[in-house]
């Protein structure tokens, strides 16, 4: 009887810590697959901001030859034009660029979040698993508890007279 009760606590022991090995394996792969993710935006973020600079670039180069083939100068006006152009052209790659970090930001944040909200529910289930096992063994392996039960070698309150009228 006490081998077989040895026996089941050792299942159960292997049974807790294979959870818990997933559990932090888990975890792991929440964090990491995080900052994958994170890594991909980051990088198409940046072929987003180059494609926009080059496209950008494109278009200038099209203002100055509209600019110069209608003979109209360099100055005033065309230039300021172009010149706005070219602002706009580089508050919008940094926006992009922004835009991505913050989403990488966020997605390796959830990735983190995922793995601490993993490695919660791990340490949850060993508490648990672990307590479960004291109040299954409690220590003596199936062995019958003793049972005490208290004799009141006192008469009982309700026996007594307090000095009180009847009725309390």
């Amino acid at each position: 009887m006490a081998t077989a009760a040895a026996a089941s606590l050792v299942v159960s022991i292997v049974g807790l810590t294979a959870q818990a090995i997933g559990g932090v394996v888990s975890a792991n792969n929440a964090r990491e697959t995080g900052k994958m993710q994170s890594d991909i935006i980051l990088d198409r973020a940046k072929e987003e901001e180059q494609i926009f600079r080059e496209q950008g670039e494109s278009l200038k180069s099209t203002q100055q030859a509209f600019v110069g083939a209608s003979g109209v100068e360099m100055e005033g006006s065309p230039l300021m034009v172009m010149e706005k152009t070219a602002s706009q052209i580089e508050n919008d790659a940094l926006k992009i660029r922004e835009e991505g970090r913050r989403s990488a930001d966020l997605v390796r944040k959830q990735g983190a979040d995922a793995a601490n909200t993993q490695m919660i529910n791990t340490a949850a289930t060993l508490l648990t698993g672990g307590a479960q096992l004291y109040n299954a063994f409690n220590g003596n392996y199936g062995q019958k508890k003793k049972s005490y039960t208290y004799q009141n070698k006192y008469p009982s309150i309700n026996s007594v007279n307090l000095g009180r009228p009847s009725g309390y």
